[in-house]
């Protein structure tokens, strides 16, 4: 049970883009950090590494739980995610997930405040409270049922060996007709503004 919660936490991540009038900024640096889960109590839930790359642009979200590791790309600009974990070896599933249903209604509250000693401006998205940095990086995202903050960033060019699956893999399109009811709504799990 606690995998597909994360399971479907990471597509939420990955399922998020801003396409309103007013959203906020893609992150505007090359960066990687550690997006941390805590639930209500503080307790931590989950740990992922997430990498940024603004030529494309495209992010990247690396997990491992339970002996497992679950990966996942998009390109932030054409919706294109292509997922792969080590219990399907070989093989990776690719999915496009169409504009008008990636929507991140937000709205720049105006406030600033300080994560980890770095300013950041909220903006509410995706029924969350996302501190974002003055160069687009999510630091804090404050959400029902819990708080996601990104520690550890390093703000350096990233490898683009870190943004597709390993040599090797097949790539297979996932059917359209699965991308349905049962997929999470842009931003749920880890309430991030893109």
């Amino acid at each position: 049970m606690r995998l597909r919660l994360m399971f479907l936490a990471l597509l939420g991540v990955l399922l998020t883009a801003p396409v309103q009038a007013e959203s906020p900024p893609l992150p505007q640096v090359d960066f990687q950090g550690d997006w941390q889960l805590q639930d209500g109590s503080g307790d931590m839930i989950q740990s992922m590494t997430m990498r940024y790359s603004v030529e494309e642009p495209v992010m990247a979200i690396f997990v491992s739980a339970e002996g497992m590791e679950m990966n996942a790309i998009r390109r932030m600009e054409s919706g294109e995610m292509i997922m792969w974990t080590s219990a399907m070896p070989g093989m990776a599933m690719r999915m496009t997930i169409p504009q008008e249903e990636l929507t991140a209604d937000a709205t720049n509250t105006g406030r600033r405040e300080e994560v980890n000693g770095e300013a950041c401006t909220i903006w509410t998205a995706n029924d969350a409270e996302v501190c974002v940095s003055d160069d687009g990086i999510p630091l804090e995202s404050r959400f029902d049922g819990g708080v996601a903050q990104l520690v550890n960033i390093d703000r350096a060019p990233q490898d683009g060996a870190s943004f597709g699956p390993p040599e090797g893999v097949q790539v297979m399109d996932l059917p359209a007709n699965m991308l349905g009811e049962n997929m999470p709504m842009p931003g749920e799990g880890f309430g991030l503004p893109f």
